[in-house]
């Protein structure tokens, strides 16, 4: 973030003008990552629609989450060759093209290919909202703008199921990729006022396609076997296939990153014993959190017979908790 464009919106619309910035933040945020989830409570009916089984329908959140995971590594690169501002525009118009998709899918491939194009503007925004938050107020106030905005984050696993289940139940699963638009819009309207950058291409900075493909391309084989492995057995030749492949690609990318100058990932992080600590905290907190907030609803909903709108409930007790808890560790960092 320019310290022009910091003077300028800070001349435009005073000093508060952060707080709108962070507005912007949460609500494209909530807007996106809640689809993460929102599809939970719809995993039983989009099977009953499609035809399809649990191996297959599981890939609409799988897909997401993966795709999510993978596109946070380009938050930088168009940050550096867009801007801000734009960036935000670009993510929030392919998040709308991927929402409509996903609600018109006549079939379970496209359906997925829709969560895919709704997953890459998702973890994009993270990673660029952040650094605008960070960028945009002193570091006096950082910690408590941090844990607003992770309050959003937090938020957002929390209202897809209870949404989700709501709008299942009075309407029809397909409603649910329908949900986030209003917000998107709104976020869209925000960033366009309050986000810094210029609307034009920077320039194109140079970016390790290569590693990136690789580590993509990891990440799917590993998820593949993974997802297949009850349907054609664990010990059987296609997923032990899928499994030797993943290892490959994923040990070869590592070789890259180890060699590499400018790494893609900087496995000497790795070396510092609190950043190992904290990802490993977070690891496990994020494999629990994602996974209880995908089995939960399908258990409820398939062997208790719990409506939709009630196996979306049944989540909200321990995300207000998360919700309460992250806020309360914002203002902590401040003192």
């Amino acid at each position: 973030m320019a310290t022009g464009d910091m003077a300028e919106l800070e001349a435009r619309y005073g000093p508060n003008f952060r707080w709108l910035v962070a507005a912007a933040g949460v609500t494209g945020t909530i807007s996106m990552v809640l689809s993460a989830t929102i599809v939970n409570v719809a995993v039983p009916s989009a099977m009953g629609a499609f035809g399809v089984g649990q191996d297959q329908a599981q890939w609409m959140a799988t897909a997401f989450i993966a795709t999510m995971v993978a596109s946070q590594l380009l938050a930088a690169w168009f940050i550096d060759a867009l801007g801000e501002r734009l960036t935000y525009t670009v993510i929030a118009a392919v998040f709308l093209f991927g929402s409509w998709l996903c609600y018109l899918s006549p079939t379970m491939d496209i359906l997925i290919l829709g969560r895919v194009i709704q997953g890459i503007p998702a973890g994009i925004i993270q990673p660029l909202m952040m650094s605008v938050i960070y960028r945009a107020f002193p570091p006096e106030k950082r910690g408590l703008a941090m844990g607003i905005y992770s309050t959003g984050l937090m938020m957002s696993p929390m209202l897809g199921p209870v949404a989700g289940g709501y709008i299942i139940d009075e309407l029809s699963w397909r409603h649910i990729f329908l949900f986030p638009l209003p917000f998107c819009a709104a976020a869209l309207a925000l960033g366009f006022f309050f986000l810094p950058g210029a609307w034009k291409v920077r320039y194109l900075p140079r970016f390790d396609w290569s590693s990136y493909i690789l580590l993509v391309a990891a990440v799917f084989l590993l998820l593949t076997a993974l997802s297949n492995g009850q349907r054609y057995g664990w010990s059987s030749n296609y997923v032990l296939t899928l499994f030797f492949l993943a290892l490959i690609v994923g040990g070869w990318f590592i070789h890259l990153q180890l060699r590499s100058a400018a790494p893609l990932l900087d496995f000497s992080l790795f070396n510092n014993a609190q950043f190992s600590a904290a990802v490993i905290v977070y690891f496990v907190f994020g494999m629990g959190n994602f996974a209880s907030n995908y089995i939960i609803p399908v258990f409820v909903q398939e062997v208790q017979n719990f409506s939709a709108t009630l196996s979306g409930l049944v989540l909200l007790p321990a995300g207000i908790m998360v919700v309460c808890l992250v806020s309360f560790m914002g203002r902590l960092t401040d003192l």
